[in-house]
């Protein structure tokens, strides 16, 4: 049995021209979902949990559940040392069935031997091809960290924090067989506050929960739906109450701060962002000529001007040395520094980084200026 529907050409549940088949001639309606699970790493890992409590609560929603994710790698020195993602611990616990999946072969191997009936992506990182999310009964979906469209890309969990977002919430979507974060959004969760002092480790744990049940809510709905026609009267079309924002791929280019023309909670918002150093750059005694090098910036505070002696001298980009750490002025304020990293230097406490002498140092002032890459 064939079926095209307006709703799922525009949406996403069927590749641009192309019909494909609902459901075998074995099926019947109603039947427990078969879920092929892609993810990667603990975001991912909160879903599959719930998924996994859910299958074994309730069989006759979830009869199969198989996790698909990405080959170990080797890395460090010599390849010596092999990665594997979070996500795999995770299925080995669950005792849940494991595929690696690269090349389009792999995808056709894992759905020709499993009859996989719904494909659920949370954190995977790469787009599972079309013909494999066609030939699923139920298509796909998607946990997004985000109430979309707003924050729609890879990292929305980042720019939640450095848009200075006030609540934010995770969104079900279909999965597209061509694009990313382009389905239809069926369901979102209850918008939470984003704290003033909200890191990416924190409000990844928060939405990771949050999804994890509303992605178990909307499998529980769709298990009791005849095919994937029956999505738009289940699911109806909700309204956006954000508009469009891109949340593009974070670089290292990001990571840069400029201490002379910005302000000390924008940096630091930074740094809650991103969850890894920071860096600026300044010149450094050398024999000929000073030398402009890097410089990693970790353990990033805001500091109380009422609560701390010296500093108050600081012109912006300006630093000195207070105990342990380094004090930096920026444009409206003072930041402190745990850890600093000197370009083929080893790493040193923000103090003794300050404390270097005049020789050494030259001026103790961070730069804006570019540097070449």
């Amino acid at each position: 049995m064939q079926v095209i529907s307006r709703w799922s050409r525009t949406h996403g549940l069927l590749v641009h021209g192309h019909s494909r088949k609902l459901f075998s001639s074995c099926s019947s309606p109603f039947d427990p979902l078969r879920i092929a699970f892609f993810g990667s790493d603990t975001f991912s890992a909160e879903s599959l949990k719930q998924l996994y409590s859910l299958k074994q609560s309730d069989p006759s929603i979830i009869e199969d559940l198989q996790v698909l994710t990405r080959r170990p790698k080797r890395a460090g020195r010599g390849k010596t040392n092999v990665f594997e993602v979070p996500i795999i611990q995770y299925a080995r616990d669950f005792n849940l069935p494991l595929h690696f999946i690269e090349t389009d072969q792999d995808y056709h191997n894992a759905q020709s031997t499993n009859n996989f009936t719904l494909a659920v992506a949370v954190s995977f990182g790469k787009l599972i091809p079309g013909f494999f999310i066609n030939g699923m009964k139920f298509g796909g979906l998607n946990l997004h960290p985000s109430s979309l469209p707003r924050h729609s890309g890879s990292s929305p969990l980042q720019y939640t924090i450095l848009r200075n977002d006030k609540v934010t919430c995770a969104s079900v979507q279909t999965l597209h067989p061509t694009k990313f974060d382009a389905g239809r959004v069926l369901e979102r969760s209850t918008e939470i506050l984003v704290d003033e002092n909200e890191t990416l480790d924190t409000l990844r744990e928060k939405l990771a929960l949050d999804g994890a049940r509303v992605l178990s809510d909307v499998c529980i709905r769709i298990s009791k739906l005849s095919d994937v026609t029956s999505f738009e009267q289940e699911f109806p079309l909700l309204l956006n109450k954000y508009p469009f924002s891109s949340a593009r791929k974070i670089t290292k280019d990001m990571h840069r701060i400029f201490p002379q023309s910005q302000s000390a909670k924008d940096i630091q918002r930074r740094y809650r962002a991103f969850a890894s150093p920071l860096w600026t750059v300044k010149h450094f005694p050398e024999k000929g000529s000073p030398e402009l090098k890097r410089v990693l910036l970790n353990d990033i505070a805001l500091v109380d001007i009422n609560n701390v002696s010296g500093g108050h001298d600081l012109q912006p980009g300006q630093f000195k040395p207070q105990k342990n750490r380094l004090l930096v002025q920026t444009t409206d304020g003072l930041l402190s520094i745990g850890e600093i990293k000197v370009e083929k230097k080893k790493a040193m406490d923000g103090g003794s980084f300050g404390r270097w002498g005049p020789k050494t140092m030259g001026q103790a002032q961070f730069e804006d200026i570019p540097i070449e890459k």
